[in-house]
């Protein structure tokens, strides 16, 4: 991962259930990320905040709950043209340099598949699912001192068939993230 944050991380799916999977992202800096993920009718939906490696990449810490979430992640057989959305708004606490806040957030998700393109990354090069998504995440803080943030993501994500995500490319107000593939095990 390099742009506003920079290190490795690992991804592994640490517990498979009838409908769905959990999965985790451990980075080079010791924090943690858990994911919850569920299929409904053959589409990947995810049930936590953060499903993106890029979303934590601090020592701060956050704990959030799903109060809702409408739409899909990630459709069943996406195909150049496919549209799709998806809203979650979750809420919680986290702590950002010894201070604690609570908060409420919409995520407000817009994706559409663009074409299949070849992609090099250091785990191969794969023909690649190109996903352009606009992501707008409004932030409505009330503790310690209330306040609204608004901010607008950007992006492009490569899926290759039978590995996943190989590649993405972020822009927003922070900058420019680019995570790739440097490896992979499928067991």
């Amino acid at each position: 991962m390099s742009g506003t944050s920079s290190g490795t991380f690992t991804r592994s799916i640490v517990n498979i259930r009838e409908n769905g999977f959990d999965d985790q992202d451990v980075f080079s800096a010791g924090v943690t990320r858990q994911g919850r993920w569920e299929c409904r009718e053959g589409n990947l939906i995810s049930l936590t905040p953060g499903s993106v490696a890029s979303v934590i990449t601090s020592s701060d810490q956050a704990n959030f709950t799903v109060e809702s979430s409408t739409g899909i992640t990630f459709p069943t057989d996406p195909r150049p043209g496919t549209e799709w959305t998806q809203t979650i708004i979750y809420r919680g606490q986290q702590t950002i340099s010894d201070t604690n806040l609570e908060s409420r957030n919409v995520l407000n998700m817009s994706c559409k598949a663009i074409s299949i393109e070849n992609v090099s990354v250091p785990a191969g090069d794969f023909e690649a699912l190109r996903v352009d998504c606009t992501t707008q995440l409004d932030i409505s803080i009330s503790v310690p001192l209330a306040m609204n943030l608004g901010t607008t993501v950007a992006g492009s994500a490569w899926y290759a068939r039978g590995v996943g995500w190989i590649k993405s490319r972020d822009t927003g107000e922070m900058g420019v993230t680019e995570v790739v593939l440097l490896s992979f095990t499928i067991p």
